[in-house]
């Protein structure tokens, strides 16, 4: 049952790390498309 709470955890968590992801290459690609 460990997994049963960190299932509940880490969604959150990791839509925050893949949202931070997301912008930080976002704004990379936007970078490399004006160079």
């Amino acid at each position: 049952m460990k997994y049963a709470s960190v299932s509940v955890k880490f969604p959150v968590e990791l839509d925050t790390e893949i949202e931070r992801f997301l912008d930080e290459n976002g704004d990379l690609h936007q970078q490399e498309r004006v160079h």
